[in-house]
């Protein structure tokens, strides 16, 4: 008997039902610009409420039925209807589409001003396609206890729903509704990303003595620069004098040993070698929480 009396074609305002507080009423077509409205079709059916009607155009067609309420349905800790105007919802400049909304039973709030932020997409199946008609906006729905009701009013033109070759109404008077009700949690993880380009001391001078009996791998003392300690590593091979990036960042093939060898270029003097890095830029990235 519950679910009867609360699935069920809403009896029209002027043949004397309960009316909607108007700032309940709440649609984005007239809140935002059309560029935050997302429509399109997609295969995935809704996940949170879907509801069939078998007979819309015998709704349609009465003169004492503005809206059809489904039967609750529990997304969080909150409790919610998918309301359906066949006609448009004519207080929220609906006349001549399909409106539709999601209303927040604001007795499942945790006070008076509480606020639950929402994703809402909604759904109207097309046969023909085997897909969704589905239509979202890019911000989240702000539900409260004044605020319960929230929705789009001009889902699809009548003109567009009522024909038949469009795939909308089937089997002569089938048509499916939907709704996606997500409250995204906000993030509990994060990252800072950043870059220092200038810092005192940038630049460490290495002198090492003795290069021509250096070992294969040899490690500088460490340094510091932009508050992060570094070493210099350098290979020796046969052939070239190297960093491999394996290790660090570097250059594989910084330059040939026959280069230094050579005393008339003037790198290696009295078997002295002079290194030296400058740091441009360092990146960090801090991890939040730790």
């Amino acid at each position: 008997m519950r679910r009867e009396k609360r699935t069920r074609p809403v009896p029209n305002q002027a043949n004397g039902s309960q009316k909607l507080i108007p700032t309940q009423i709440s649609s984005r077509d007239s809140k935002v610009s059309l560029s935050s409205t997302v429509k399109g079709l997609r295969g995935r059916p809704p996940s949170s409420y879907s509801l069939k009607m078998e007979s819309f155009n015998t709704l349609m067609k009465s003169v004492y039925t503005e809206r059809y309420e489904s039967r609750p349905f529990r997304v969080g800790r909150y409790n919610w209807t998918l309301v359906v105007y066949p006609k448009g919802n004519k207080n929220d400049n609906g006349t001549g589409h399909i409106s539709l909304y999601v209303v927040l039973d604001n007795s499942t709030l945790s006070s008076q001003s509480e606020e639950v932020h929402v994703d809402l997409r909604f759904y109207v199946f097309n046969k023909k396609e085997k897909k969704y008609f589905t239509i979202q906006d890019t911000d989240v729905w702000r539900f409260s206890a004044i605020k319960t009701m929230w929705g789009f009013s001009k889902v699809l033109p009548l003109t567009t729903f009522n024909n038949l070759k469009n795939g909308y109404l089937y089997d002569i008077d089938h048509c499916e509704f939907g709704v996606d009700v997500i409250i995204p949690p906000f993030y509990e993880k994060s990252e800072l990303f950043s870059v220092t380009k200038s810092f005192p001391n940038a630049r460490f001078t290495w002198f090492i003595q003795g290069f021509s009996t250096l070992p294969t791998d040899y490690l500088s003392e460490e340094f510091i620069i932009g508050g992060k300690s570094w070493n210099l590593r350098i290979f020796r091979n046969v052939d070239n004098w190297f960093s491999p990036q394996t290790i660090g960042w570097g250059y594989a093939d910084f330059m040939p040993l026959s280069d230094l060898r050579n005393s008339s270029k003037g790198f290696v003097v009295n078997d002295m070698l002079v290194v030296q890095v400058a740091m441009e830029e360092i990146s960090s990235t801090k991890y939040l929480p730790n």
